[in-house]
């Protein structure tokens, strides 16, 4: 039987109708609605909103390159959508080994949070287990632990972490951050020490001491620690779009705090601090996006904020909406992907320098040389041209009405 239907299928007098199969990125983001927002009327009735056959295959790979099997196992738990038990097992695996890792990453938060306090070293825990206390709780996995100190502290932090047992992780002098790992020890993971958190390549740039002003000690997932107020948080978690090529784990993330925190976000505050950070644009786009395709809830002042405006507007909004179907995609085919992060910015004028700067000086493997990562940052350019151009000509028809959205 197929999902959405309450009879078997039907033979017409044209033939035996063979039953569709559904995209593995529609069912996924159909299973993330009805999970994480509110849930229309059709899901309380007990229906799934699609019809047709799961290639649950096809689901299982994409859930897992997209990093978000733990948490669709805790929509699916809940969801009208009837799964296979072997499915249902293989996310069920996938939620508990998340799990596990993430109580010892919490464990080793806490030390490290510990040996900095006594050495009277102001620590802000943002992203990783923050986010996660603000959003999906231990469904959501974390591969490092980022730490945000003032600049004067570095070389202090540094002798903290070396008499901890993390030595600095040798390679290329980031502009950003330094990164440690316990030596010797596999059960530790990276910590990732944040004395700037700019994003010169795209001229975004956070108030860094307004955002530790409105910081405040909290208890995140069990740990004692210092994090951004919420809405902070939110503008900063929509920075790393870009870095991440438009992560669809973390539109999950985004997904989650605006459907749970609504109320609690200051919703003017954000549109002014994007604005004040150069990143108006990205953060509109990415709202537009969670409420187009994810079905988030927002104030009805919120929508009419983030309303495509012009040919910008559109052509912002197509990047995004490209390289989330390309990561939804089975299989994986890469094009817009590539490029996604370099062009939505707030001065478009910007975006041939952005371009030509990653295409000299853009990082890549350290094991590579420079020849060799010019070559590939050459040629996914190149591959990403044709859909960048088709997306240009669209862009300039304007979408009628607010593409079939309805103000909430």
């Amino acid at each position: 039987m197929e999902i959405g239907e309450t009879s078997p299928p039907v033979a017409r007098s044209t033939g035996t109708r063979i039953p569709r199969t559904l995209p593995p990125g529609a069912v996924l983001l159909a299973v993330l609605q009805e999970g994480l927002t509110p849930a229309p009327a059709a899901v309380k009735r007990g229906s799934f909103p699609l019809v047709g056959e799961v290639d649950w295959t096809a689901m299982c790979t994409v859930a897992h390159r997209c990093r978000i099997a733990p948490i669709v196992y805790q929509c699916l738990r809940a969801s009208a959508l009837p799964v296979p038990r072997d499915v249902m097992d293989w996310f069920r695996v996938q939620h508990y080994e998340t799990v596990a890792r993430n109580l010892a990453s919490l464990s080793e938060l806490d030390a490290v949070l510990k040996a900095f306090a006594a050495g009277a070293i102001p620590a802000i825990v943002f992203k990783g287990p923050a986010l996660a206390h603000f959003g999906n709780e231990m469904a959501r996995s974390w591969q490092d632990l980022d730490i945000l100190i003032h600049t004067g502290a570095v070389d202090q932090v540094e002798s903290v972490l070396l008499k901890a047992g993390y030595p600095l992780i040798p390679g290329p002098v980031h502009r950003n951050h330094r990164r440690y790992a316990g030596a010797g020890n596999t059960h530790r993971g990276v910590l990732e020490i944040h004395f700037n958190i700019s994003d010169p390549l795209r001229s975004h740039r956070p108030d860094v001491q307004a955002i530790w002003d409105r910081s405040a000690e909290m208890k995140i997932l069990g740990v004692s620690a210092r994090v951004p107020e919420l809405t902070d948080h939110l503008l900063l978690t929509i920075m790393q779009l870009p870095h991440h090529h438009w992560s669809v784990r973390l539109l999950v993330d985004i997904l989650h705090v605006v459907s749970r925190w609504q109320s609690e976000i200051d919703w003017d505050g954000l549109f002014r601090r994007a604005a004040s950070w150069q990143m108006i644009a990205l953060t509109r786009t990415a709202l537009w996006v969670l409420i187009t395709r994810f079905g988030a809830s927002v104030p009805r002042e919120v929508v009419s904020r983030v309303q495509p405006a012009g040919y910008y507007d559109r052509f912002h909004r197509g990047i995004a909406d490209q390289a989330i179907d390309e990561q939804l995609a089975y299989p994986f085919r890469a094009q817009m992907l590539w490029i996604a992060p370099f062009v939505v910015v707030d001065r478009p004028g910007q975006v041939p320098a952005i371009l030509l700067r990653r295409l000299l000086f853009g990082s890549g493997p350290s094991e590579e040389g420079k020849v060799e990562r010019a070559f590939h940052r050459n040629m996914t350019t190149l591959a990403a041209l044709p859909a960048v151009v088709r997306l240009l000509i669209n862009s300039l028809r304007p979408s009628p009405g607010n593409g079939g959205m309805a103000p909430r």
